[in-house]
């Protein structure tokens, strides 16, 4: 009796032999043939396996280089170790790609707060609609890419994993392999051609049966979080985030339906950043360079936002230095979050995250928060266009 296919999801990097060599030893040592293969990475890591894997000339996008070893590996995998023979223009098993969006371009890297972020939501998406209960048995691997990326792969199938899903790595029994990148398989009839893998099956908490459905119905790492901490108010139940200015201060409001889920102070340079940004990322419509926040001098539309906040914070408050580099603003931006860590829902909404491009971006973590300002800007022009002051407010 033939053994019923399965789904493999994987994480890989710069090595994509991980594909090959699990499912080699799937295949060797328990006769199991994929469906499909879901490969999770980066743009970087796409590119390597597109090259490797599928034959196509790639560059690497992060050096511009040409990427070596380009071959369609996994046709002649399929054909010689799977036995499978093409129906139509495509490989046998499908091999398809998922990288996390930023911008309109793939992930370069995950080296930021903000890449992290991406492609957990990323993976607990992917991991969710593959465990439906209408889905194959699902067999995910966490053998490459960067540490990071196996965490939350590993995560998403303690949320999701259904009683005949499996997590797995697969380890090189010849330490000389190690390293050598022209293996992605044993080929049959090479010596130990059956001892030069080994797939281990990792043990997870299934925690799938003791939670809610409304926390399965969530399909990124913000509503996990929140539905697995009722202690801490959850961003999906603010309806407000009003930033009050005035009378020496500044405060962020976080409102629910019908309490206060959390209040915020900051300092006039805090909340000049919270929004001097919030003000680009509307503009901007997606992640803000850097450099697009930079100035020189008070007359710049950043220099005039800043200061007007300042104003209205505190007269009396030190005028705030320009950011003349993307150094300064990281400071500022980092000193931001250090304050909204002490309210968590305030985190949550607000949290400004980095994310590893040339030039550098930032971003929300999720969806852009439903800001408000409370104030009278005293001046005849209010310096945001997107962020209406208490006066504007009224008359729309």
């Amino acid at each position: 009796m033939p053994t019923p296919p399965y789904n493999l999801l994987i994480a890989t990097g710069q090595s994509p032999q991980v594909v090959t060599e699990t499912v080699f030893e799937l295949n060797r040592a328990e006769e199991l043939q994929p469906a499909a293969v879901h490969v999770v990475t980066t743009r970087v890591g796409r590119a390597y396996g597109q090259a490797q894997l599928l034959g196509q000339p790639k560059d690497d996008p992060s050096r511009g280089t040409a990427i070596p070893g380009a071959e369609n590996r996994w046709q002649a995998f399929c054909e010689e170790e799977l036995e499978r023979t093409s129906s139509g223009d495509g490989p046998p098993v499908d091999l398809s790609f998922h990288v996390p969006e930023a911008g309109g371009e793939g992930l370069g890297d995950i080296r930021e707060e903000g890449d992290d972020t991406r492609f957990a939501n990323l993976c607990y998406e992917l991991v969710e609609r593959l465990t439906r209960e209408d889905e194959l048995p699902l067999i995910g691997s966490i053998a490459g890419g960067r540490k990071t990326m196996s965490a939350h792969l590993m995560t998403a199938f303690s949320v999701y994993g259904r009683p005949d899903d499996r997590l797995t790595h697969i380890l090189l029994s010849d330490p000389s392999l190690e390293g050598d990148h022209s293996f992605f398989y044993p080929e049959k009839g090479s010596p130990r051609y059956g001892q030069l893998l080994n797939l281990v099956d990792i043990r997870f908490p299934r925690l799938r049966t003791v939670l809610s459905e409304e926390l399965l119905g969530s399909r990124d790492l913000e509503g996990i979080l929140g539905s697995l901490e009722p202690h801490v108010a959850s961003a999906r139940t603010v309806e407000t985030v009003t930033l009050r200015l005035g009378d020496g201060q500044a405060q962020v409001l976080l409102e629910g339906a019908d309490e206060t889920l959390g209040t915020c102070p900051l300092t006039p340079k805090q909340a000049a950043t919270l929004l001097a940004f919030a003000e680009a990322r509307a503009d901007q419509d997606g992640p803000v360079p850097g450099t697009a926040l930079t100035y020189g001098d008070q007359g710049d539309p950043v220099g005039q936002q800043r200061e007007a906040v300042r104003f209205l914070c505190s007269r009396d408050s030190d005028p705030l230095d320009p950011w003349t580099d993307t150094e300064a603003l990281s400071k500022d931006i980092s000193d931001l979050k250090d304050a909204l860590q002490a309210v968590p829902v305030a985190s949550r909404m607000l949290r400004i995250e980095g994310l590893s491009r040339g030039p550098r971006k930032y971003d929300w973590p999720g969806d852009d928060p439903p800001l408000q300002v409370t104030t009278r800007y005293p001046g005849e022009k209010w310096p945001f266009e997107h962020v209406p002051d208490l006066r504007q407010a009224e008359q729309l």
